[in-house]
């Protein structure tokens, strides 16, 4: 059955070569060209009709007017944007495709395409398109192309969104908290403080015992009160400058 398959192929091709390229010599110097890449092709797959068309610069060209298909059973899938090439000597050359393809088997043939160069029209010779349809094994049964695969495990498929914005919500409250109380103790620290900490152990000892002296403690009969300041005085320099416990 295969090598019948492939006989009726050949045949096909023998039958579209002749009609594979069609070329056009116009007058007055004036040359339309139609040729595809293939002229056999297997339904669903696709091909390319170039056109060409070479003429003097000087000359006004409207290039051929391609709807969605160009015969029943063949579609035109893309228009590609006009080509021009400068061949010297003052003339040119303009290259446009188109990309077609097929769904239904058959021998197809394409119409000329049509140039109106100024007052005249120019026409390309007809194509020949020949639709292969796709072998089907009819000794098999029917099966999947593919197998199904299941969905890969993703956990935020399983979670509501209410459960997200509570979370949120929940994080938003705590850094907030944690802000606060973390504030709110270090100002309460701040305050705490005490300003005589601020000035140094000996400064706060010099000037605690001029005040000793200007209150002249010892002139008034006070002498006990007076060594009791002193004692203080110098206790609180040796704790707070060598942090020796001096009671």
């Amino acid at each position: 059955m295969k090598r019948r398959y492939i006989i009726l192929q050949l045949l096909g091709l023998c039958s579209v070569l002749p009609v594979f390229m069609a070329t056009v010599s116009a007058q007055n110097n004036i040359v339309v060209r139609a040729q595809m890449d293939s002229a056999a092709i297997m339904m669903g797959d696709q091909t390319t009709v170039r056109l060409e068309v070479s003429q003097d610069k000087d000359k006004f060209v409207r290039l051929p007017i391609i709807q969605d298909t160009l015969v029943t059973g063949v579609e035109v899938l893309k228009v590609s944007k006009p080509d021009t090439i400068d061949l010297k000597n003052n003339r040119i050359q303009i290259n446009n495709e188109v990309l077609v393809t097929s769904f239904d088997s058959g021998l197809y043939y394409l119409p000329p395409f049509k140039y109106v160069i100024e007052d005249d029209t120019f026409e390309t010779k007809a194509l020949s398109l020949k639709v292969v349809p796709v072998p089907v094994d009819t000794t098999h049964a029917e099966f999947d192309i593919k197998g199904v695969d299941a969905p890969p495990f993703v956990l935020m498929d399983y979670i509501p969104s209410w459960v997200i914005y509570l979370l949120v919500a929940l994080i938003v409250i705590a850094a907030g908290i944690y802000a606060y109380w973390r504030w709110g103790r270090r100002k309460k620290g701040e305050e705490t403080i005490d300003e005589k900490m601020l000035v140094p152990p000996y400064d706060r000892a010099i000037q605690a015992l001029h005040e000793l002296k200007d209150s002249k403690l010892w002139q008034q009969g006070q002498e006990k009160a007076y060594y009791t300041t002193l004692t203080e005085i110098l206790r609180e320099y040796i704790d707070e400058r060598f942090h020796i416990n001096a009671m």
